[in-house]
């Protein structure tokens, strides 16, 4: 059983990892932002921004497979942060994404690598190899990061593991534990280790 989104999603480490990246490049997003399949607009939250998904806390309710509604070249800049890896063609929605953007716009991207499967549409990973070629169809591609260090992308795997095993408070305790050794231990990091990347395109 998959853990429930509402929890992975407030996974408290990876929030702060993805806040920090977003807040270092933050001189780079100018608005009007696109927030490509933002959900409930948390990461673009207090931005210039439009949250483009098809859920019903977005701004654009829109396919990112087709954004036709949309006019080319209109955002100056954008954010797609845990969305590629559920799309049913990620390079159809990359292209889309090129069209609406003006040029020289930047595209900030979190985009998981080892990691456990956590909603029903997780479809696909990639290396930060393959990540690159694909992203490079389309942008240039200034920076591909590591998001996380070794120990806690086996901590990850080990509070999915619990939950998979226990619903209990049990689960909790770990949830929380684990959480606390990966803000410690965050400093070993590696492209070829981590739980997900961050990825800076032009």
């Amino acid at each position: 059983m998959n853990m429930p989104y509402r929890i992975y999603h407030h996974y408290w480490h990876h929030k702060k990892i993805y806040r920090d990246f977003l807040e270092k490049n933050k001189y780079l997003l100018k608005g009007p932002i696109a927030d490509f399949g933002g959900g409930s607009g948390v990461w673009s939250k207090g931005l210039d921004a439009v949250n483009i998904d098809l859920g019903t806390d977005a701004d654009m309710r829109a396919d990112l497979h087709n954004l036709q509604p949309i006019k080319s070249n209109h955002f100056n800049s954008g954010i797609c942060v845990n969305v590629l890896e559920h799309l049913e063609n990620p390079e159809k929605a990359l292209k889309e994404m090129k069209r609406v953007l003006k040029d020289g716009s930047y595209l900030l991207f979190v985009v998981p690598f080892s990691q456990a499967v956590h909603k029903e549409d997780d479809r696909r990973r990639w290396t930060h190899i393959g990540l690159r070629e694909m992203l490079s169809k389309y942008f240039k591609v200034v920076s591909i990061e590591a998001g996380e260090g070794i120990i806690p992308t086996f901590l990850s795997y080990v509070t999915q593991m619990m939950w998979n095993r226990s619903h209990t408070k049990l689960f909790y305790s770990i949830y929380v534990v684990t959480n606390l050794i990966s803000l410690l231990t965050d400093w070993l990091k590696s492209l070829d280790t981590t739980n997900f990347y961050l990825a800076t395109c032009e």
